[in-house]
């Protein structure tokens, strides 16, 4: 007959055990290496090491360049005043100045109770000559003998003859007493008396610089004398009015009429030699100052090598 149609299916029957592993299969290819991971974090630092011992000392480099050289440093005070040195040689005898302008006439002289314009008789001051017992003030006489007037007699302009004799005056004199050629050689002869047995309070000059510092040396053009209007005297000098303020023993009134101040050039020298003194001091101080700045320089460079 026909076959009928398919029945239901059946319940799953229970699963059957677990069959034996199979053989391993051979080994796949190696696969792609990954990306590198992120780094760990840092250890900790280990215990320093023992010191190795020391090398030997490199051979000495070549000394530097001196360096510039630093600021000079403050001048240090000026040390005390040594002993008066040797008085140097007197320096050659200045120029003659210009002469003075001529002084007033002096007053008329009075007149001797005798006629002085005729006779002179002898107990007047007469010859006492056995030819001729009179003076003639009015005629050309030579006169023997030492006369005493005891008046005033005025003579204009006389001529002297022989070697009429006067007394000298002391050095330094400045006044209208007769000069003699001994004054006069002995105020023109070359340098300034200046012996030790002349002086007393001797002593040194203290300040030098300072001093030279506040003198104001000028050039110009001088005339030989107040009347005169023509300036045609060209000089290098001082004004005595302001040297007087800061060196008054070099400055001096003239003794005449006009009262002109003058200036000792001379006197200023010693002066001058004390300022060159303290400047030396200052230098040697400097220079001292410096060598040792440069020796400190030259240390400090040789350390860094």
């Amino acid at each position: 007959g026909l076959t009928g149609p398919a029945g239901p299916s059946g319940a799953a029957g229970a699963a059957g055990p677990q069959g034996p592993a199979g053989a391993d299969g051979a080994t796949g290819p190696a696969g792609a290496t990954g990306a590198t991971g992120p780094a760990g974090p840092q250890g900790p630092t280990g215990a320093t090491g023992a010191t190795g011992p020391a090398g030997p000392a490199g051979a000495q480099g070549t000394a530097g360049a001196d360096g510039a050289p630093g600021a000079a440093g403050p001048v240090g005070p000026a040390g005390a005043d040594g002993a008066p040195g040797a008085t140097g040689a007197a320096g050659p005898q200045g120029p003659a100045g210009v002469a003075g302008p001529q002084g007033p006439a002096g007053p008329a002289g009075t007149t001797n109770a005798a006629d002085l314009t005729g006779i002179l008789a002898i107990a007047n001051g007469g010859t006492g000559s056995a030819t001729q017992n009179f003076v003639d003030l009015t005629a050309d006489q030579s006169i023997a003998g030492n006369k005493t007037f005891t008046g005033t007699v005025t003579l204009a302009s006389p001529a002297l003859t022989g070697t009429p004799t006067a007394p000298t005056a002391n050095p330094g004199t400045s006044t209208t007493q007769v000069a003699t050629t001994a004054f006069v050689a002995a105020a023109v002869s070359p340098g300034i008396a200046s012996d030790a047995r002349l002086k007393k309070d001797i002593t040194p000059i203290r300040s030098g610089v300072s001093t030279i510092m506040k003198l104001n040396p000028v050039s110009y053009l001088k005339k030989p004398n107040l009347a005169a209007t023509d300036y045609n005297i060209k000089e290098n000098g001082f004004i005595a009015q302001e040297l007087m303020q800061v060196l008054p023993d070099v400055v001096f009134e003239a003794r005449d009429t006009e009262k002109i101040f003058k200036v000792n050039y001379i006197s200023i020298i010693p002066v001058l030699t004390k300022a060159l003194q303290e400047q030396q001091q200052q230098i040697q101080q400097q220079q001292q100052q410096i060598d040792e700045l440069k020796k400190l320089v030259k240390e400090l460079l040789n350390k860094k090598q």
